[in-house]
Formats: C-alpha cells, structure tokens, sequence
C-alpha cells in the first residue's frame, strides 16, 4: 500500500513538472525575439546611369533586406564623400539624398552637367552591428550632351553672279559624336540631292551663287540623344546678292581725264620745250661755251670742282641751280658741245 500510494504522489509530480516546463515553453515562444533577427544588411546594389545634360539624374543605391535598420548613409565620387545623411544641409545644393525608406539611398543630382560624369560609390552604415557595410559596387555615371554648332562664312558674303559660295558648321564638343548635320536657307531644309550644292562634312558649296541664293544660312547638329526638333541649332548668316556697278558719268570723266587729256597735256608741253631749244639753238650753244671759259675750277684733295659762279652766270634765271659735279662731267658736257657746234656748221 505504501509503495502504490508514492508512485501515484511520484506520477502527480511528474504531470506537474511538465505542466511547468509546457507553460515556460509557451512563454519563451511567444515572449523571446532574436536581436535584430532579419533586419541585418546582406547586399548593397547601385546601378549605372546614362543622362542628358540638364535634365535630374537618380543614381539607384538599395539594400537589402529593406527592413533592416541603418545609421548612416552617404555618396563619394574619386574617393571624394560629396553627400551624407548626417551632414548640413546646403540649400542650393544639386545634390539630394534618398530617404532610405524601402531600403532606398540613392542619390538624386539635379541639371546634370557633363562634368558629373564619372564613378560614384554609395556606403551604409549597419545599427544592427554598428560597423559600415561594404561599399556597394561603382555606379558609372556617363552624360549626354551636345553643343550648340557654329555657322561660318569661308567666303564672302556679297558675291556676284555665278560665283562659289562656302560655309560651314562645327560643333566644338558631342558626346556620344555628331551622327548628323541639317541646313536651312531662311528656315527651309536644304536637301542634298540637289545639283545646286555640295555637301562635304560639315562644309556646304553652293556651285553658282545667284539672286535666289540671298538669305540667312544656319544648320542643326543632331546625335544618338540628340536628334530632330531636340538637336541644337547654329547662329545664322546672310549672303547676299552683289550686282555689276555701271560706271557713273563722274567716273567716266576721270577716266578720261586720266588717260587721254594728262598724256595729250604732256605731249604739249614736250613739243613747246623742244620747240624753244631749237628756236635758240646757236644762242645756247655760244652761251654754253661762254660757261666753259668763265668757269672757276677749284682743286682740292679730291680733285673737285666748283662750278656754282659759273653756273649761276650761264643759265637763266628759271634753270638756274646750285650744286656739285666732277670734273669729267663737265668734260663730257664740253664734248656734247663741240659736236652740238659741228652739226651747226
């Protein structure tokens, strides 16, 4: 009888205990939460990204999972931070934070210019282990973008009829290159299956310039992302037309003032010189020899002659002149003299 009687106080016991244990059980079910259990970073994952110029661009950083809890975040470039969560904020500022709801911290830059291009790298900072998760991989962000071309005259822009007529249209700078060049002459597309031009890159002939050429010129540059209405367009150029001047009736008297009356006027006055010194041929012939032998002959160390008294004493007074010659200018004076007195006689 003892012996039953503590088997079924041992069995109560047993049923007891595992009534305990079954409820603590329960409780650490129900109650016991792992730390931060699911919520730590596994991956970080930023995207490339290809923009035009002036327009927002959102380079996508996310992690994952999207539950877990984070410190801070930020953005470098060149190994350069240029934005983080953490940090003041600038008002004018291009560049903007995600709000990391989501699992989103991507970074928004407003009016991309061709200099953003380049490398970008997002980071993470882990609450849940307190240490900085791996930085995601590089994000390349590469821009679009076309200058505005330049149109140029490379000839004049007053030709006359029939004459050849160039311009062209550069664009300093395009990225990806120019795929395409358009021409207008005041506005209408300048096709290039007409004989009238000659389309060579960027250069544009037009063969034989005529009043129907008269105008403005300017041409659009166009590439990949850069195309039709969105290309950009140059500054624009007028030629016009130069017609054949006929010549005034003031210039026709100079004309012939220049090539008929001044040579007639010179032979005129020729004819009255040689007219005079043969009418007073054999005066000035008696009046030269006089000059010979009234002349003063002064030596000096160079052997020169003074000739000005007698000079001065032969010639009338409108040829009369001062100056200097040598000896054998004289003597061939006096030669030409006999001769001039031989003839005579």
């Amino acid at each position: 009888m003892a012996g039953i009687k503590y088997t079924k106080q041992s069995s109560n016991l047993a049923t007891l205990e595992s009534r305990i244990l079954l409820r603590i059980s329960v409780l650490i079910l129900v109650f016991y939460v792992e730390p931060n259990g699911g919520r730590s970073i596994d991956d970080l994952v930023a995207d490339n990204l290809r923009v035009n110029e002036g327009d927002s661009a959102v380079l996508p950083c996310f992690y994952f999972p999207t539950n877990a809890v984070i410190g801070k975040w930020y953005w470098k470039t060149n190994k350069t931070v240029i934005i983080r969560s953490d940090g003041p904020s600038e008002q004018n500022s291009r560049y903007l934070l995600g709000d990391a709801t989501s699992g989103n911290v991507s970074l928004v830059i407003k009016k991309v210019l061709r200099w953003d291009k380049g490398t970008y790298t997002c980071g993470v900072n882990d609450q849940s282990t307190g240490s900085a998760v791996p930085n995601s991989d590089d994000s390349k962000l590469t821009v679009n973008y076309l200058d505005n071309p330049k149109i140029k005259a490379l000839t004049d822009t007053r030709k006359p009829k029939g004459t050849q007529v160039s311009m062209s249209c550069n664009v300093a700078s395009s990225n990806p290159e120019v795929s395409l060049l358009t021409w207008f002459h005041n506005g209408d597309n300048i096709f290039n299956d007409s004989d009238k031009y000659i389309f060579n890159d960027e250069i544009l002939e037009i063969i034989s310039f005529d009043e129907s050429d008269e105008g403005n010129y300017s041409c659009r540059a166009e590439n990949k992302f850069f195309f039709g209405e969105n290309g950009k367009y140059s500054n624009s150029i007028t030629f016009s037309f130069l017609k054949e001047q006929i010549p005034s009736s003031s210039s026709s008297s100079q004309i012939w003032l220049v090539f008929i009356i001044i040579p007639v006027l010179m032979i005129g006055v020729l004819v009255v010189i040689a007219r005079y010194f043969l009418k007073n041929r054999e005066e000035n012939i008696h009046r030269f020899d006089d000059y010979i032998n009234k002349i003063v002959i002064k030596k000096n160390q160079k052997n020169q002659i003074n000739i000005e008294p007698a000079l001065d004493d032969f010639l009338p007074a409108e040829y009369q002149y001062k100056g200097k010659q040598t000896f054998n200018q004289l003597s061939f004076l006096k030669c030409n003299l006999d001769m001039l007195q031989t003839w005579n006689y």
